[in-house]
């Protein structure tokens, strides 16, 4: 039920730009698990209402490294609020 009203927001607020992104981990994350899953691949982090999303900027392979990283879904930053 979840993942059906997921994943047409999922498609439709895709990232534009490859150097952003909003990052959703698993829900079960921590926020630390989640900056340290970003550390080393982010230029800059901003933690999201849900401890599970954050939203990142970084280089030209931003979106390839948040999927390696453990990112089930990659939103374009300006379509969701992640000030906390």
């Amino acid at each position: 039920m979840l993942a059906s009203l997921l994943l047409p927001l999922a498609a439709a607020a895709r990232p534009t730009q490859p150097f952003a992104a909003a990052a959703v981990f698993p829900l079960w994350w921590s926020r630390q698990r989640v900056e340290t899953a970003v550390a080393d691949l982010a230029m800059t982090a901003r933690p999201g209402r849900l401890p599970a999303v954050i939203n990142v900027t970084g280089g030209a392979t931003l979106h390839h490294q948040l999927r390696e990283a453990g990112a089930w879904i990659l939103l374009d930053p300006r379509l969701v609020t992640c000030a906390s």
